[in-house]
C-alpha cells in the first residue's frame, strides 16, 4: 500500500522538477581581496554576487514544491556566504581607499 502512495507522490515531484528550467546554480564567484583589488574588480566582484544570489533566488522559487527544507537551507547560506564575503572584502577596500585617499 506504501508503494502505491510513493508512487503518485514520486511521479508529482517528478513533474514539478521537469517543469522547471532552472538550473542549479554554480559555485559562488571568486571575491577579490578587498585590500589588493582595484575599482573596476570589486565593481565585477559586486555584479557577479549578486548574480549569484538572484541566480539562487530564482532556483529556489522555481524548485519550492520539489526540494527539502535542508535543500533549501543549503542553498540559502551559500547566497549568504557569497553577499557575506562580497560585502567584507567591500569593507576592506572602503578602508585602504580611505588610508590612501588621507595619505
Amino acid at each position: 500500500m506504501k508503494v502505491l502512495l510513493a508512487v503518485p507522490a514520486i511521479l508529482f515531484a517528478t513533474h514539478v522538477a521537469a517543469d522547471c528550467s532552472v538550473v542549479r546554480p554554480a559555485e559562488a564567484p571568486e571575491i577579490p581581496s578587498g585590500a589588493t583589488a582595484t575599482k573596476e574588480e570589486m565593481y565585477s566582484a559586486h555584479t557577479e554576487a549578486q548574480a549569484y544570489v538572484d541566480q539562487v533566488q530564482e532556483f529556489l522559487k522555481c524548485r519550492e514544491k520539489a526540494i527539502t527544507s535542508v535543500e533549501h537551507n543549503f542553498f540559502v547560506d551559500l547566497a549568504l556566504d557569497a553577499a557575506m564575503d562580497y560585502n567584507d572584502e567591500l569593507k576592506v577596500y572602503k578602508r585602504t581607499q580611505e588610508a590612501v585617499a588621507s595619505n
